[in-house]
């Protein structure tokens, strides 16, 4: 959901695994405040005891270390 509680739609672009864990990167399908048209978010993807869930990644450091491993992949 995006900052006023509406649902986002998102096409998946990676799956990428590093060192500090498994991420998805997302590209918004819907207009979201701040996100271009042409940019991607990154969420860290973990297990709860109800399941698979995702937190969006804020910290620039991790962002980078996630493209990189994109970009040596692809």
């Amino acid at each position: 959901k995006d900052d006023k509680g509406r649902g986002v739609r998102f096409e998946q672009v990676a799956l990428i695994s590093i060192d500090e864990g498994d991420f998805a990167i997302l590209h918004p399908l819907d207009e979201l405040e701040g996100v271009g048209e042409d940019e991607a978010l990154v969420f860290q993807l973990y297990m709860t005891d109800a399941g698979p869930d995702m937190d969006y990644v804020d910290d620039d450091g991790l962002i980078d270390l996630v493209f990189e491993e994109y970009d040596r992949l692809f």
